[in-house]
Protein backbone atom coordinates (compact mmCIF):
# COMPACT_ATOMS: atom_id res chain seq x y z
CA UNK A 1 0.00 0.00 0.00
CA UNK A 2 1.10 3.14 -0.60
CA UNK A 3 0.98 6.29 1.77
CA UNK A 4 1.81 10.04 1.05
CA UNK A 5 2.98 11.98 4.57
CA UNK A 6 1.97 15.72 4.96
CA UNK A 7 5.10 17.33 6.47
CA UNK A 8 5.71 17.68 10.29
CA UNK A 9 8.12 16.26 12.74
CA UNK A 10 9.13 16.01 16.14
CA UNK A 11 9.27 12.82 18.30
CA UNK A 12 6.23 14.11 20.43
CA UNK A 13 4.47 12.18 17.70
CA UNK A 14 2.13 15.59 16.25
CA UNK A 15 -1.20 14.88 14.86
CA UNK A 16 -0.66 16.80 11.27
CA UNK A 17 0.46 14.15 9.63
CA UNK A 18 -2.43 12.44 7.22
CA UNK A 19 -2.25 9.90 5.26
CA UNK A 20 -3.86 10.60 1.84
CA UNK A 21 -3.66 7.92 -0.05
CA UNK A 22 -3.83 4.27 1.08
CA UNK A 23 -5.73 1.09 -0.39
CA UNK A 24 -5.44 -1.70 1.78
CA UNK A 25 -5.73 -5.22 0.42
CA UNK A 26 -6.68 -8.23 2.74
CA UNK A 27 -6.61 -12.21 1.60
CA UNK A 28 -9.45 -14.20 0.13
CA UNK A 29 -12.67 -16.28 2.27
CA UNK A 30 -12.92 -13.00 4.69
CA UNK A 31 -16.55 -12.89 6.20
CA UNK A 32 -19.30 -10.82 4.65
CA UNK A 33 -18.73 -8.21 7.84
CA UNK A 34 -15.17 -8.02 7.09
CA UNK A 35 -15.29 -7.29 3.68
CA UNK A 36 -17.26 -4.75 4.32
CA UNK A 37 -15.41 -3.47 6.66
CA UNK A 38 -12.04 -3.85 4.62
CA UNK A 39 -14.06 -1.92 1.19
CA UNK A 40 -14.61 1.39 3.59
CA UNK A 41 -10.87 1.41 5.05
CA UNK A 42 -9.40 3.16 1.91
CA UNK A 43 -12.32 6.05 1.95
CA UNK A 44 -11.61 6.75 5.53
CA UNK A 45 -9.16 9.17 6.49
CA UNK A 46 -8.49 10.57 9.84
CA UNK A 47 -5.12 11.05 12.19
CA UNK A 48 -3.30 8.96 15.19
CA UNK A 49 -0.90 9.47 17.48
CA UNK A 50 1.45 7.86 19.67
CA UNK A 51 1.09 8.64 23.29
CA UNK A 52 3.48 8.33 25.81
CA UNK A 53 6.78 10.09 24.78
CA UNK A 54 9.71 8.25 24.90
CA UNK A 55 12.25 11.14 25.28
CA UNK A 56 13.22 12.72 28.40
CA UNK A 57 10.83 11.69 31.28
CA UNK A 58 10.42 15.57 31.89
CA UNK A 59 8.58 15.92 29.00
CA UNK A 60 5.72 14.27 30.89
CA UNK A 61 6.17 16.12 34.09
CA UNK A 62 7.33 12.68 35.89
CA UNK A 63 10.39 12.64 37.70
CA UNK A 64 12.19 9.42 38.48
CA UNK A 65 15.44 7.66 39.11
CA UNK A 66 17.19 6.25 36.22
CA UNK A 67 20.24 4.75 37.15
CA UNK A 68 19.35 1.30 36.58
CA UNK A 69 17.08 -0.15 34.27
CA UNK A 70 14.17 -1.88 35.69
CA UNK A 71 11.08 -3.42 35.30
CA UNK A 72 10.84 -6.04 37.74
CA UNK A 73 10.41 -7.12 41.00
CA UNK A 74 13.56 -9.13 42.48
CA UNK A 75 11.26 -11.87 42.28
CA UNK A 76 11.83 -12.15 38.75
CA UNK A 77 14.39 -9.84 38.01
CA UNK A 78 16.25 -11.54 35.40
CA UNK A 79 19.95 -9.35 36.62
CA UNK A 80 20.55 -7.93 40.47
CA UNK A 81 21.56 -4.57 38.67
CA UNK A 82 17.94 -4.19 37.63
CA UNK A 83 16.95 -3.69 41.04
CA UNK A 84 15.67 0.28 41.72
CA UNK A 85 12.68 2.42 42.33
CA UNK A 86 10.85 1.04 39.64
CA UNK A 87 10.24 -2.50 41.44
CA UNK A 88 6.72 -0.66 42.51
CA UNK A 89 5.50 -0.36 38.97
CA UNK A 90 5.27 -4.72 39.22
CA UNK A 91 4.61 -5.19 42.70
CA UNK A 92 2.56 -2.31 43.73
CA UNK A 93 -0.35 -4.06 40.64
CA UNK A 94 0.16 -7.69 42.12
CA UNK A 95 2.58 -8.60 39.36
CA UNK A 96 4.41 -11.09 42.19
CA UNK A 97 2.16 -13.35 43.67
CA UNK A 98 0.47 -13.79 40.37
CA UNK A 99 3.66 -14.42 38.50
CA UNK A 100 3.92 -17.28 41.19
CA UNK A 101 1.00 -18.91 39.54
CA UNK A 102 1.60 -18.05 35.86
CA UNK A 103 4.32 -16.40 33.75
CA UNK A 104 2.43 -16.66 30.70
CA UNK A 105 2.45 -19.09 28.18
CA UNK A 106 3.28 -18.96 24.42
CA UNK A 107 -0.32 -20.30 23.46
CA UNK A 108 -1.79 -16.62 24.32
CA UNK A 109 -0.85 -14.26 21.46
CA UNK A 110 -1.01 -10.82 22.57
CA UNK A 111 -0.95 -8.14 19.43
CA UNK A 112 0.64 -4.60 19.51
CA UNK A 113 -0.71 -2.20 17.09
CA UNK A 114 1.76 0.39 17.21
CA UNK A 115 5.13 1.75 15.09
CA UNK A 116 6.00 -1.94 14.97
CA UNK A 117 8.82 -4.49 16.87
CA UNK A 118 12.76 -4.61 17.16
CA UNK A 119 13.32 -8.38 17.97
CA UNK A 120 15.60 -6.93 20.89
CA UNK A 121 17.50 -9.36 23.09
CA UNK A 122 14.85 -8.80 25.83
CA UNK A 123 12.11 -10.11 23.24
CA UNK A 124 14.03 -13.21 21.91
CA UNK A 125 11.05 -16.23 21.62
CA UNK A 126 8.40 -13.67 21.62
CA UNK A 127 7.75 -12.80 18.51
CA UNK A 128 5.88 -14.48 15.90
CA UNK A 129 5.28 -13.21 12.06
CA UNK A 130 3.45 -9.84 11.79
CA UNK A 131 2.71 -7.64 9.10
CA UNK A 132 3.63 -3.42 8.04
CA UNK A 133 0.29 -2.42 6.87
CA UNK A 134 2.31 0.99 5.85
CA UNK A 135 4.89 -0.58 3.72
CA UNK A 136 2.74 -3.67 3.03
CA UNK A 137 5.23 -6.43 3.86
CA UNK A 138 6.05 -8.71 6.33
CA UNK A 139 8.58 -6.31 7.82
CA UNK A 140 7.81 -5.23 10.88
CA UNK A 141 10.67 -3.84 12.75
CA UNK A 142 10.38 -0.15 14.59
CA UNK A 143 12.24 3.07 13.18
CA UNK A 144 10.13 4.82 16.19
CA UNK A 145 10.76 2.77 19.63
CA UNK A 146 7.83 3.39 20.62
CA UNK A 147 6.29 -0.29 19.80
CA UNK A 148 9.40 -2.22 21.12
CA UNK A 149 9.03 -0.30 24.37
CA UNK A 150 5.61 -1.37 24.58
CA UNK A 151 6.32 -4.78 23.76
CA UNK A 152 9.18 -5.43 26.66
CA UNK A 153 6.38 -3.98 29.11
CA UNK A 154 4.07 -6.87 27.58
CA UNK A 155 6.05 -9.72 26.57
CA UNK A 156 9.80 -9.19 27.72
CA UNK A 157 11.53 -12.72 28.41
CA UNK A 158 11.32 -13.85 31.79
CA UNK A 159 14.34 -15.56 33.58
CA UNK A 160 16.94 -14.97 30.78
CA UNK A 161 19.38 -12.94 32.61
CA UNK A 162 19.00 -10.03 29.94
CA UNK A 163 17.21 -6.68 30.46
CA UNK A 164 13.74 -6.56 31.55
CA UNK A 165 10.93 -8.79 32.55
CA UNK A 166 7.34 -8.17 30.98
CA UNK A 167 4.18 -8.27 32.46
CA UNK A 168 3.33 -11.43 31.01
CA UNK A 169 7.15 -13.06 30.62
CA UNK A 170 5.94 -16.40 28.28
CA UNK A 171 3.36 -14.73 26.10
CA UNK A 172 3.73 -14.46 22.30
CA UNK A 173 3.72 -11.33 20.61
CA UNK A 174 2.34 -10.09 17.10
CA UNK A 175 3.76 -7.16 15.94
CA UNK A 176 1.43 -5.20 13.77
CA UNK A 177 2.94 -1.65 12.65
CA UNK A 178 0.61 0.69 11.37
CA UNK A 179 2.42 3.61 11.51
CA UNK A 180 4.82 5.93 8.89
CA UNK A 181 8.91 6.18 10.03
CA UNK A 182 8.09 9.43 12.19
CA UNK A 183 5.40 6.76 14.09
CA UNK A 184 2.03 8.89 13.32
CA UNK A 185 -0.35 6.72 11.46
CA UNK A 186 -3.86 7.24 9.73
CA UNK A 187 -7.03 5.53 11.55
CA UNK A 188 -7.56 3.17 7.98
CA UNK A 189 -4.23 1.75 8.77
CA UNK A 190 -5.06 0.78 12.52
CA UNK A 191 -8.33 -0.07 11.78
CA UNK A 192 -6.65 -2.62 9.26
CA UNK A 193 -4.39 -3.48 12.24
CA UNK A 194 -6.71 -4.11 14.34
CA UNK A 195 -9.24 -6.67 12.21
CA UNK A 196 -5.38 -8.36 10.70
CA UNK A 197 -4.65 -8.92 14.82
CA UNK A 198 -7.71 -10.52 15.39
CA UNK A 199 -8.07 -12.61 12.12
CA UNK A 200 -4.40 -14.14 13.09
CA UNK A 201 -5.45 -15.32 16.79
CA UNK A 202 -4.94 -12.53 18.68
CA UNK A 203 -6.64 -12.82 22.76
CA UNK A 204 -5.79 -9.65 23.11
CA UNK A 205 -4.65 -6.34 21.12
CA UNK A 206 -3.16 -3.74 22.66
CA UNK A 207 -3.51 0.16 21.14
CA UNK A 208 -0.67 2.07 22.72
CA UNK A 209 -1.86 4.87 20.14
CA UNK A 210 -4.84 7.88 20.09
CA UNK A 211 -7.03 9.63 18.28
CA UNK A 212 -9.23 12.82 19.56
CA UNK A 213 -12.16 12.51 16.82
CA UNK A 214 -14.36 9.26 16.64
CA UNK A 215 -14.13 7.11 13.60
CA UNK A 216 -16.86 5.05 12.41
CA UNK A 217 -13.86 2.52 10.13
CA UNK A 218 -12.51 2.67 13.89
CA UNK A 219 -15.50 1.55 15.69
CA UNK A 220 -16.21 -1.21 13.35
CA UNK A 221 -13.04 -2.59 13.51
CA UNK A 222 -13.10 -2.74 16.98
CA UNK A 223 -16.44 -4.67 16.82
CA UNK A 224 -15.38 -6.76 14.40
CA UNK A 225 -12.11 -7.57 16.83
CA UNK A 226 -14.36 -8.33 19.56
CA UNK A 227 -16.66 -10.70 17.79
CA UNK A 228 -13.57 -12.98 17.47
CA UNK A 229 -13.02 -12.82 20.55
CA UNK A 230 -10.05 -10.51 21.42
CA UNK A 231 -9.99 -7.79 24.10
CA UNK A 232 -8.85 -4.65 23.38
CA UNK A 233 -6.59 -2.28 25.59
CA UNK A 234 -5.93 0.81 25.04
CA UNK A 235 -4.70 4.00 26.32
CA UNK A 236 -6.99 6.44 27.65
CA UNK A 237 -4.41 9.53 26.25
CA UNK A 238 -1.81 12.36 27.27
CA UNK A 239 -3.57 15.64 27.51
CA UNK A 240 -4.65 15.55 31.29
CA UNK A 241 -8.06 15.72 30.87
CA UNK A 242 -10.70 13.98 32.54
CA UNK A 243 -12.13 12.28 29.52
CA UNK A 244 -11.21 9.57 27.05
CA UNK A 245 -9.44 9.29 24.09
CA UNK A 246 -10.57 6.74 21.35
CA UNK A 247 -10.45 3.89 20.54
CA UNK A 248 -9.91 3.46 24.12
CA UNK A 249 -13.24 5.20 24.72
CA UNK A 250 -15.64 2.87 22.35
CA UNK A 251 -17.49 0.28 23.81
CA UNK A 252 -15.98 -2.67 25.40
CA UNK A 253 -12.25 -1.04 25.32
CA UNK A 254 -10.18 -1.74 27.91
CA UNK A 255 -9.25 2.04 28.77
CA UNK A 256 -6.06 2.55 30.88
CA UNK A 257 -4.84 5.55 33.11
CA UNK A 258 -1.56 5.95 34.28
CA UNK A 259 -1.09 5.96 37.75
CA UNK A 260 2.01 7.21 40.06
CA UNK A 261 3.07 5.07 43.06
CA UNK A 262 0.53 6.81 45.66
CA UNK A 263 -2.19 5.58 43.17
CA UNK A 264 -2.89 9.06 41.89
CA UNK A 265 -3.23 9.69 38.34
CA UNK A 266 0.20 11.38 36.84
CA UNK A 267 -0.99 15.02 35.60
CA UNK A 268 0.03 13.88 31.83
CA UNK A 269 -2.92 11.05 31.83
CA UNK A 270 -6.50 11.73 30.55
CA UNK A 271 -8.28 10.34 34.05
CA UNK A 272 -11.57 10.29 35.61
CA UNK A 273 -14.69 7.71 35.99
CA UNK A 274 -14.48 7.99 31.97
CA UNK A 275 -11.78 5.36 32.03
CA UNK A 276 -11.95 1.82 33.11
CA UNK A 277 -8.71 1.19 34.84
CA UNK A 278 -5.36 2.44 36.23
CA UNK A 279 -2.10 0.91 36.26
CA UNK A 280 1.65 2.37 36.51
CA UNK A 281 2.34 5.22 34.33
CA UNK A 282 6.35 5.05 34.06
CA UNK A 283 8.91 2.57 33.83
CA UNK A 284 11.77 1.33 32.22
CA UNK A 285 11.58 -0.13 29.12
CA UNK A 286 13.99 -1.93 26.59
CA UNK A 287 14.35 -0.30 23.38
CA UNK A 288 15.33 -0.08 19.60
CA UNK A 289 19.62 -0.64 19.48
CA UNK A 290 19.37 -3.27 22.66
CA UNK A 291 19.64 -0.41 25.35
CA UNK A 292 17.03 0.80 27.77
CA UNK A 293 15.06 4.22 28.38
CA UNK A 294 12.80 5.81 30.86
CA UNK A 295 9.30 6.13 29.51
CA UNK A 296 6.11 7.20 30.76
CA UNK A 297 2.71 7.77 29.71
CA UNK A 298 -0.57 5.79 29.32
CA UNK A 299 1.47 4.19 26.30
CA UNK A 300 3.11 2.61 29.16
CA UNK A 301 -0.19 1.72 31.61
CA UNK A 302 -1.70 0.28 28.59
CA UNK A 303 0.52 -2.50 28.20
CA UNK A 304 0.65 -3.83 31.64
CA UNK A 305 -2.76 -3.98 31.67
CA UNK A 306 -2.78 -6.02 28.30
CA UNK A 307 -0.09 -8.45 29.56
CA UNK A 308 -2.29 -8.48 32.80
CA UNK A 309 -4.70 -10.09 30.29
CA UNK A 310 -2.59 -12.08 29.17
CA UNK A 311 -1.81 -14.11 32.28
CA UNK A 312 -5.22 -14.36 33.22
CA UNK A 313 -6.00 -16.40 29.55
CA UNK A 314 -3.10 -18.40 30.45
CA UNK A 315 -3.80 -19.47 33.79
CA UNK A 316 -7.52 -19.84 32.27
CA UNK A 317 -7.10 -20.83 28.54
CA UNK A 318 -11.00 -21.48 27.93
CA UNK A 319 -12.03 -17.77 29.70
CA UNK A 320 -13.73 -15.80 27.21
CA UNK A 321 -12.60 -11.96 26.95
CA UNK A 322 -15.26 -10.66 28.58
CA UNK A 323 -14.62 -13.11 31.80
CA UNK A 324 -11.13 -11.70 31.54
CA UNK A 325 -12.45 -7.98 31.13
CA UNK A 326 -14.27 -8.25 33.81
CA UNK A 327 -12.10 -9.87 36.33
CA UNK A 328 -9.43 -7.23 35.35
CA UNK A 329 -12.65 -4.58 36.60
CA UNK A 330 -13.50 -6.26 39.45
CA UNK A 331 -10.30 -7.15 40.88
CA UNK A 332 -9.14 -3.81 41.24
CA UNK A 333 -7.98 -2.05 44.18
CA UNK A 334 -11.18 0.37 44.55
CA UNK A 335 -8.49 3.32 44.68
CA UNK A 336 -8.48 6.64 42.32
CA UNK A 337 -10.42 8.23 40.14
CA UNK A 338 -11.13 5.88 37.36
CA UNK A 339 -14.37 3.80 37.34
CA UNK A 340 -12.51 0.45 38.92
CA UNK A 341 -9.88 1.62 40.25
CA UNK A 342 -6.12 0.46 39.79
CA UNK A 343 -4.91 -3.16 38.42
CA UNK A 344 -4.54 -6.27 40.49
CA UNK A 345 -3.77 -9.16 39.06
CA UNK A 346 -3.33 -11.71 41.87
CA UNK A 347 -7.17 -10.89 42.69
CA UNK A 348 -7.91 -10.66 39.22
CA UNK A 349 -6.64 -14.33 38.71
CA UNK A 350 -8.23 -15.15 41.77
CA UNK A 351 -11.76 -14.12 40.65
CA UNK A 352 -11.21 -15.61 37.42
CA UNK A 353 -10.25 -18.63 39.14
CA UNK A 354 -13.44 -19.15 41.17
CA UNK A 355 -15.46 -18.07 38.31
CA UNK A 356 -16.68 -14.98 40.86
CA UNK A 357 -16.08 -12.54 37.59
CA UNK A 358 -19.50 -12.39 36.05
CA UNK A 359 -19.48 -10.54 32.54
CA UNK A 360 -20.33 -7.52 33.11
CA UNK A 361 -22.54 -5.60 30.80
CA UNK A 362 -19.39 -4.63 28.83
CA UNK A 363 -21.49 -2.58 26.15
CA UNK A 364 -23.65 -0.22 27.98
CA UNK A 365 -20.68 0.67 30.38
CA UNK A 366 -18.48 1.78 27.37
CA UNK A 367 -21.74 3.42 25.86
CA UNK A 368 -21.91 5.44 29.00
CA UNK A 369 -18.26 6.46 28.74
CA UNK A 370 -18.71 7.43 24.67
CA UNK A 371 -21.44 9.51 25.97
CA UNK A 372 -19.69 11.39 28.36
CA UNK A 373 -16.58 12.09 25.77
CA UNK A 374 -16.57 15.93 25.25
CA UNK A 375 -15.00 17.26 22.11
Amino acid sequence: MNARWRAGGGRNFPRTRVAESLVPTYGEGMSAFAAALWRRLAAIVSTAACIGTIQAVATVSCTVAVAHPAGVSPALANSPTLASSFSWVFERPGFDAAWAQTVGDPSVVIAVVDTGVDPTADLQGALLPGYNFNDDNSQTDDPVGHGTEVASLIAARAGTGIGVTGACGRCSLLPVRVSGPDGSASVTTIASGIVWAADHGARVINISLVTSQPSQVLADAVTYAQRKGALIVAAAGNEGIASTDYPAALPGVLSVEATMQTDKPYTFSNHGGSVTIAAPGCAIVSTTGGSYTSACGTSVSAPLVAGAAGLLFAAHPTATADQVASALEQGADRVGDTRFGRLNVTRSLQLLGSSAATPSPRQSHASSKFARRAF
